[in-house]
């Protein structure tokens, strides 16, 4: 839904956030470059890569070999179950042993998507995951399928459920809790993962939080810097993107600033992003008017746009 929010307020008194990733994606203490001595007749997606780092890569699969799906993505019922498989690869000459869990993702500062880190808990497609083996190792240019299943909650409710399978290095450890205590600081690739609950999908945002600030400007009396913040939730039950628009008026003349902010990449289900932006050369009338909207940008796969007045 289009939501919009006006806030009034006396002219000088301040009121007071892993990516989708194709498959392969890579992780190194340094990134495989090209050989530079590659020649027209070697293949040209030849790697080199250092001798004494660890350096691995996932994909999906379909049990057998990397069937080149750039993320999971699954439309599922209530009480449902998914197999699927991930596969690893040791790119290097050195023995590796990851850990294969699943993560829930979130939404950043910016908007952006990103996976819970370790030890965080978990409340959505990081509960719903079963890895057939948490941890793997993997001699130099050896791979391994490792297959997962997704089971789906009988009370689920509708909409995207949103997450990662994720693989991390560890040191050689004995023990679980030290294999914990070490993804803290590890480096670790995903694979971004969609489950779409079926049932009633509705994508709207909500604007709540609006506050303004504004600063005179001694130079040019009358006039100064208006500063406005404003959180926007996804209250709906799927992922959108929002596009905003800001505009200032001064109730008792000047002109009507506008201002379209750069569109938010995503807003997770429940999740919300803090905004602020300052006008420059308010003209500051007995009272400003300031009003934000938020629109839902419907991400592929998604529901029909749907909105208020």
């Amino acid at each position: 839904m289009y939501i919009t929010t006006r806030l009034l307020a006396p002219a000088a008194l301040a009121v007071v956030a892993l990516s989708g990733i194709a498959a392969p994606a890579l992780a190194a203490g340094s990134t495989p470059s090209p050989a530079p001595s590659a020649s027209k007749s070697e293949d040209a997606n030849h790697m080199t890569v250092p001798k004494n780092n660890l350096t691995f890569a996932v994909g999906t699969s379909d049990g057998k070999i990397n069937d080149g799906r750039a993320i999971f993505r699954y439309t599922v019922a209530p009480g449902s179950v998914t197999h699927d498989n991930i596969i690893i690869y040791n790119l290097g000459k050195v023995t590796g042993t990851l850990a294969i869990y699943a993560a829930d993702a979130v939404t950043n500062a910016d908007g952006a998507f990103t996976l819970s880190k370790p030890g965080d808990k978990q409340s959505g497609f990081g509960t719903w995951v079963k890895m057939s083996r948490p941890v793997v190792t993997l001699k130099g240019g050896q791979n391994a399928v490792i297959p997962f299943t997704i089971v789906v909650p009988k009370d689920a409710t509708p909409g995207d459920i949103v997450g990662g399978v994720v693989v991390s290095d560890i040191p050689k450890l004995p023990n679980i809790n030290q294999i914990q205590q070490a993804l803290k600081v590890a480096t670790r690739i995903g694979i971004r993962t969609i489950v779409r609950v079926g049932g009633d999908l509705h994508a709207s945002l909500a604007v709540s939080n609006l506050q303004e600030t504004f600063e005179p400007d001694l130079k040019t009396p009358g006039f100064g810097k208006l500063t406005v913040s404003y959180r926007v939730t996804n209250d709906g039950n799927v992922r959108v993107s929002a596009q905003d628009h800001l505009s200032v008026n001064a109730l008792l003349g000047g002109n009507q600033q506008n201002l379209d902010p750069a569109k938010l990449d995503q807003i997770l289900p429940k999740d919300h992003v803090d905004r602020s932006f300052t006008f420059d050369k308010v003209f500051a009338g007995v009272r400003l008017t300031a009003d934000v909207t938020a629109k839902p940008v419907i991400l592929e796969g998604q529901v029909a746009d749907q909105h208020e007045g």
